[in-house]
């Protein structure tokens, strides 16, 4: 019976009119919500079934999202909240604003443990810097080999303002000693081209022909096979492992104040681990699949192989200013 009752639901659901639909307020970030995102179909196919509004707040990046997370604090309007990655869901001032879920994740496969109960996985992929095959025959094969190249110019985004450039922050200073750090960075400064505000800038400026290598994701070349038909673009993978990003999405305690809301809220995250939501999100998103939903164009087989790599990742995750202020100093930023 109670199964008969939802499909009712589900298919008397889009003869209400819009102003009685109920809204679900969804905080994001946005290059998700954007039009050549993930975002507008994911939020079109769910309406179709869910008798529901899905409204978007998008911020120009993670930092910023999180950000407004602790301004609103208690406040928050929002009911779900896509975006924050693995290094900002421990952070205790975000922990009162989100609720647990229902959510099943035994299909959730990814490099990072998946230890905190708020927050899902939805996608992820390797931090990489990207290169062009004709102008760089050999790029470097080491994190170490690379800090030494100073016939290699290096673009990156800026840790102060870009996730990307903070996980490489987290990721260099993980891999040296405190004084190793310092040397590392200084002997890095020397043959930086830019440090881009944020993703977007570094990786214009690369495609403007700026720069040798530029600080990616492992995904970018995906990209450009299929929109651009080119295999000219390479992520070099470094024999040492690979530094990771999973982006994480999350029900807000907001949203249970009501259980309609509360379950409307589950249905889309439920929705966003469908095989459907997966490969959209791959695919508009260039990341991988956190619940190994068959994407195809090359997706399938980088998710495989990234799975396999030494995760670079430090444990626990480095204070994110301190080792910001040790990138100042010795890169002269």
């Amino acid at each position: 019976m109670k199964k008969i009752a939802l499909l009712l639901s589900l298919l008397l659901a889009p003869a209400l009119r819009a102003d009685e639909r109920p809204t679900l307020e969804v905080y994001t970030y946005e290059l998700f919500s954007a039009d050549w995102g993930p975002g507008p179909e994911l939020k079109a196919n769910f309406e179709k079934h869910c008798g529901c509004t899905v409204r978007y707040t998008a911020l120009d990046n993670v930092l910023l999202l999180a950000n407004r997370l602790k301004a609103d604090g208690s406040a928050l309007a929002a009911d779900v909240v896509i975006g924050l990655d693995q290094s900002q869901i421990d952070d205790p001032a975000l922990q009162p604003l989100f609720a647990p879920t229902k959510i099943d994740r035994r299909r959730i496969q990814v490099p990072l443990a998946n230890d905190n109960p708020l927050f899902i996985p939805y996608d992820f992929a390797a931090l990489a810097f990207v290169y062009r095959r004709d102008a760089l025959k050999a790029p470097p094969t080491r994190l170490a080999e690379l800090l030494q190249r100073e016939d290699v110019a290096v673009i990156y985004p800026d840790p102060r303002s870009s996730i990307v450039g903070r996980g490489f922050v987290q990721w260099l200073q993980g891999l040296y000693a405190d004084d190793q750090a310092d040397a590392a960075w200084s002997e890095l400064a020397r043959h930086t081209l830019t440090v881009g505000k944020g993703w977007s800038d570094s990786y214009g400026a690369f495609l403007k022909g700026e720069g040798d290598m530029v600080l990616s994701y492992n995904t970018s070349p995906l990209y450009h096979q299929m929109n651009d038909k080119t295999d000219n673009y390479a992520a070099a993978e470094f024999g040492e492992g690979s530094f990771f990003q999973v982006e994480t999405m999350a029900k807000t305690a907001h949203a249970n104040r009501s259980p309609a809301q509360s379950q409307l809220a589950e249905d889309f995250l439920s929705y966003l681990l469908s095989d459907e939501a997966q490969a959209l999100i791959a695919t508009k998103n260039v990341m991988l699949s956190a619940t190994g939903a068959p994407v195809g164009s090359g997706y399938d087989e980088l998710r495989q192989r990234s799975l396999t790599r030494p995760v670079l990742n430090p444990k626990p995750p480095l204070d994110s200013k301190a080792a910001i202020k040790r990138w100042q100093r010795a890169a002269g930023r």
